[in-house]
């Protein structure tokens, strides 16, 4: 009795801080302690110093029955009946809980619990997940309620993935939940949850005729028609009868073909599954990954957005931000602004990552699970997007173009060939006199080693292959168009080289900055193209029109920091 005592005032003293629910009084533990045997030291510290917490914190002590007047004693009880009330709730939920896996032991003695070897927890957990878990999902997914559907399917794989996909039926078993859970993201429109649930499904039965269709149906929905046409071609050739897939070829041929004639007219035309932006076949647009805005909230950028003036004199001219993503045509990453692998770069970190990776191959090995990619291993580095002017001549003539072919929010594949690429840029660079690697511009000619440009050679037309220098000449960019805004160009001439966007346009009821006024200011200089830092600066103090120099000291301790003149401009 003591002991329920002494576990009531404990608990409350770390559960209900500062409430005023009437609990034993400490006092009283403390005297029937002292006649224990058991030393309880320990607790009455820890709630001496709960009280004196409570205490430096400014909540009220809680007080005995004894001590509370009516008006207390009134709230104590009410708040009590409310705990109360709670509790009840509590127990029939879990009554009831309780009498759902009683019904369904019950059930289950004659259904899955059959032929199940119990003294294998492999067995036990794989018919259960077929028999129990994945028909429970379907059934929520007939009744709607999709949410129960998704966490008993969820619950599924993770089953199925602590047994490990070598226990007999487990791989089955996985590709169909996957294939449940294409169906539930595409009713519920999340088409890349889709899509990668799908190819996971894919990985370990290539021709499953359900993952098949389901894919190529996010394909169809993203305007993916090459994708999609490749899916359901692949579908067909394994399962010949899937008249569904069929009807759903015919449908995506003819999306196909009207897609090349829209483009008819305009110096594009569609080969292969690829649309040619430029009559020398430098530039191809492979497919669309996610379509843009048809009806953007700006109705500014709605396609087609490009104007003419912007590649003149003109006052404003756009500014284009994109995820730039470029892969090697054999699937090297030679550049991204999305995620950067970062690699061991000491003999000890790479002895380090080494030996891990050993590790954890043999922990899956043992557990019957896939074997992971080194990439899983490494450290990713958050970048950021590039930016640039249309018409830019410090980008590649190659990703501008691109990037003009493209609706806002738009997400497409290119292939960009050597001409567009360095030799659109090398004259300006050298003119200009600047690097174009402190402006962010990646370069994307690269030597092939000899192990991949063997297999490069079996995939790659000969006119792809630079053979005697073992140089790759075409690259594969994803691009993004995340946003456009319009500068000011405040440049001589408005040759766009200086342009200017307010982000805020302050307090106007302020003193107007001007020459030989004495300002405190943080910049940020980066590269033109990217969002790398060059230099920054915070709080520092400078007088306007006396840039390049040192910043004064204001305060004691500050250090000067360089102002270079573009800051003051």
């Amino acid at each position: 009795w003591t002991q329920v005592q002494v576990s009531a005032s404990i608990t409350h003293g770390f559960a209900s801080r500062g409430s005023q629910v009437a609990h034993w009084n400490p006092d009283f533990i403390r005297l029937n302690l002292a006649a224990m045997s058991v030393d309880y030291s320990k607790w009455q510290r820890l709630l001496a110093e709960t009280y004196k917490e409570d205490k430096e914190n400014g909540i009220t002590p809680e007080k005995d029955w004894s001590e509370m007047t009516p008006e207390e004693r009134l709230e104590a009880s009410k708040r009590a009946d409310q705990e109360e009330a709670k509790l009840a709730a509590n127990r029939q939920a879990h009554t009831e809980y309780l009498q759902r896996i009683s019904q369904d032991v019950q059930e289950a003695g004659e259904t899955w619990m059959q032929d199940v070897d119990l003294d294998s927890y492999e067995d036990f957990t794989i018919k259960r997940t077929w028999r129990v878990v994945k028909s429970r999902g379907a059934e929520f997914f007939r009744q709607g309620q999709l949410a129960l559907a998704e966490q008993q399917w969820l619950g599924g794989l993770l089953l199925v993935q602590k047994v490990g996909l070598s226990w007999p039926t487990a791989d089955e078993l996985y590709v169909q939940l996957k294939c449940n859970l294409a169906q539930l993201y595409i009713r519920q429109q999340r088409w890349v949850d889709a899509k990668q649930v799908a190819a996971a499904a894919l990985e370990i039965e290539p021709d499953c005729e359900k993952a098949l269709y389901r894919r190529a149906l996010v394909h169809i929905r993203l305007a993916d028609w090459a994708g999609a046409r490749q899916d359901l071609e692949q579908l067909l050739a394994a399962h010949p009868d899937n008249a569904e897939a069929a009807r759903k070829l015919v449908e995506v041929k003819q999306a196909l073909r009207e897609k090349s004639e829209q483009m008819k007219g305009v110096g594009v035309k569609l080969s292969n599954a690829a649309v040619d932006m430029t009559s020398d076949g430098t530039l191809r647009k492979l497919c669309v990954l996610c379509p843009g805005e048809d009806e953007p909230s700006d109705p500014r950028w709605a396609w087609p957005w490009g104007r003419e003036e912007w590649l003149g004199p003109s006052r404003e001219k756009a500014v284009l931000t994109l995820q730039v993503v470029v892969r090697s045509v054999g699937g090297e990453e030679l550049f991204t602004t999305r995620q950067r692998i970062r690699l061991p770069e000491t003999p000890q970190e790479r002895d380090n990552m080494r030996l891990m990776m050993q590790e954890v191959a043999e922990l899956d090995d043992r557990a019957g699970k896939k074997a992971r990619s080194p990439t899983e291993f490494y450290e990713r580095e958050q970048m950021r997007p590039m930016r640039w002017r249309y018409g830019d001549p410090m980008v590649y003539a190659g990703l501008d173009l691109a990037a003009r072919s493209m609706k806002l929010g738009e997400k497409a594949l290119f292939e960009i060939d050597q001409p567009l690429l360095e030799p659109s840029v090398s004259e300006f660079y050298k003119q200009d006199g600047g690097i174009a690697q402190v402006a962010g511009l990646p370069r994307f000619k690269h030597h092939v080693e000899d192990r991949k440009l063997n297999l490069l050679a079996e995939e790659l037309p000969e006119w792809e292959l630079d053979l005697d220098s073992k140089v790759q000449r075409t690259v594969r960019a994803e691009l993004e168009l995340l946003d456009i805004n319009l500068f000011r160009d405040l440049s001589p001439g408005r040759t766009g080289e200086y342009l200017v966007h307010v982000r805020s346009a302050g307090n106007n009821k302020r003193r107007m900055l001007g020459p030989s006024l004495k300002v405190v200011g943080n910049f940020i200089i980066t590269g033109a193209l990217s969002a790398t830092a060059l230099y920054s600066v915070e709080n520092a103090v400078w007088i306007l029109g006396e840039e390049g120099q040192e910043s004064y000291v204001d305060r004691p301790g500050q250090r000067t920091v360089w102002i270079p003149r573009c800051i003051g401009k």
